[in-house]
């Protein structure tokens, strides 16, 4: 079955432990997207998450960390969220945003060393330690 949301250049990640597939951002009528969504690859169904608060453009990354917490980080966003798959409030929190990340952090942009690429994997650690 299809996915719901219409997109290109969108980011993606695989829970072995429970077979699902999550889908977020990407490009929507040459736009960056906020949308995000997650296949129960046993029952092949589609389901929403919570928009994002940030557009995550071409290519975002996704990951899973601990089993629990979905991040989403975009060049094109220069910005990083998290979204506690347990927690009950279905909020997305925002880690790193353009002023944060400026004042803060380092850029995303040398974090994903200004080209992202949808085939890269980014070791959570290595983001993390730029808090």
């Amino acid at each position: 079955r299809n996915f719901y949301i219409a997109r290109s250049s969108a980011g993606c990640c695989y829970q072995r432990s429970v077979s699902r597939i999550f889908i977020g951002g990407g490009m929507t009528n040459k736009l960056g997207s906020d949308k995000m969504e997650w296949c129960d690859v046993h029952k092949n169904e589609w389901y929403y998450l919570p928009n994002t608060h940030l557009q995550h453009g071409k290519h975002p990354q996704l990951w899973i960390e601990n089993e629990s917490v979905l991040w989403i980080a975009s060049v094109t966003s220069n910005g990083m969220e998290c979204y506690d798959l347990r927690d009950e409030s279905k909020k997305w929190s925002i880690q790193c945003n353009n002023r944060k990340c400026n004042q803060h952090y380092k850029s995303l942009s040398k974090i994903f060393q200004l080209k992202p690429c949808p085939f890269t994997f980014l070791d959570t650690s290595e983001a993390l330690q730029y808090k």
